[in-house]
């Protein structure tokens, strides 16, 4: 669902069928003008290769689609569950948590979103974009007279990136994602070179690109390795999702690397519940 503070608002839900052997799908509709069968996987490569424009509502859905390997799959890891409560959590006093209860707009998909700044702000993984999580994230900012100053995803993921839009056009503000993060997402990103600072907010934040959960992964470390903003770099992918394989090898040595650069900083997770790095 579009959030409220967008004019044009609409619900869009999908669906997901088996097809028994030996039968064909077909459909009417006068609202038709062309269709054509695809793979998720090619979906998404044409919608990269500018041949495909689609809203982020399917796009979204095409990735949590891309890598189910049945019916079944799907049902159990997709279908809605029960929808949480938005937790909100002082971390530090430039840092606020934000636990969203319907990561990639499944319900029942929590993911952690991070607010990081005093006066001028950057908002990292707004992964829901459906009900009153947006909105709690806007009323955040105001009632601290912080401006948010962008958008940074730790990968794109549905479950991470599906609200970055919504917050990019509220208030007109770019979307920084790792390096080839542009490729799964219709709208566009600033990608990100390993070790630059985020060019965005009050507080410095240090880019680190760290494959493994996924190419584009990066994390964000804070001023003086006070913190390290690791996204799924634990390990712990969404709970209602399908994400792609994990590079068992670039995982261990992105883990290492920020480790290294930022030796005893605390990991500020991804999801609710995982345990932040020792």
């Amino acid at each position: 669902m579009t959030p409220p503070t967008l004019p044009r608002r609409f619900d869009a839900r999908f669906f997901a069928a088996a097809l028994p052997e030996g039968v064909e799908a077909a459909f009417e509709g006068d609202e038709v003008a062309a269709h054509t069968w695809l793979r998720p996987t090619d979906a998404l490569a044409a919608m990269a290769e500018g041949r495909l424009a689609m809203w982020l509502p399917t796009s979204a859905t095409l990735q949590q689609l891309e890598h189910a390997r049945s019916i079944e799959e799907i049902r159990e890891r997709l279908a809605p569950g029960v929808l949480g409560r938005i937790d909100v959590a002082e971390v530090s006093p430039e840092v606020t948590r934000i636990v969203m209860p319907a990561g990639g707009g499944v319900a029942g998909q929590p993911v952690c979103a991070y607010l990081v700044g005093r006066r001028r702000s950057v908002l990292v993984d707004p992964g829901d974009p459906t009900g009153l999580a947006l909105d709690r994230v806007v009323e955040l900012a105001a009632s601290r007279g912080s401006a948010i100053e962008a958008v940074a995803l730790t990968n794109v993921d549905p479950d991470h990136a599906a609200g970055a839009e919504a917050v990019a056009e509220i208030f007109g503000v770019p979307v920084f994602a790792g390096p080839g993060g542009g490729r799964s997402v219709p709208y566009a990103v600033r990608e990100l070179a390993d070790l630059e600072m985020l060019a965005a907010g009050d507080v410095p934040l240090r880019v680190v690109h760290t494959p493994g959960p996924r190419p584009d992964h990066v994390a964000f470390i804070g001023p003086a390795g006070g913190f390290v903003i690791a996204g799924d770099l634990d390990g712990v992918r969404g709970a209602r999702s399908l994400p792609g394989p994990t590079d068992a090898d670039a995982l261990a040595a992105s883990q290492e690397r920020v480790r290294d650069l930022a030796p005893g900083a605390p990991w500020l997770t991804g999801h609710p519940g995982s345990a932040p790095d020792p």
